[in-house]
């Protein structure tokens, strides 16, 4: 699975470079912490900008998706 979301988030974020002048906001599931961690590292070290990572748990997440919180990209390690 971390293979899984690194290999998602690599191809999400190296892909967007004109963001690089606000955070990437990262909403991902608490189980996913050191893939993104990592992932996150290795985006800022590219020079693209930088990373905000939010962990919680997927619904907690998801909830807070749909009230309107601003997230680019979500990992859910709940497939429901």
């Amino acid at each position: 699975m971390r293979v899984a979301c690194l290999v998602i988030a690599l191809l999400v974020l190296g892909g967007n470079p004109a963001r690089a002048d606000r955070p990437v906001t990262i909403f991902a599931a608490a189980s996913t912490m050191e893939a993104v961690n990592a992932v996150a590292r290795a985006y800022e070290a590219s020079g693209r900008g930088t990373v905000r990572p939010v962990f919680a748990s997927s619904s907690t997440l998801a909830m807070q998706i749909a009230r309107g919180a601003p997230a680019d990209l979500f990992l859910s390690a709940n497939t429901a």
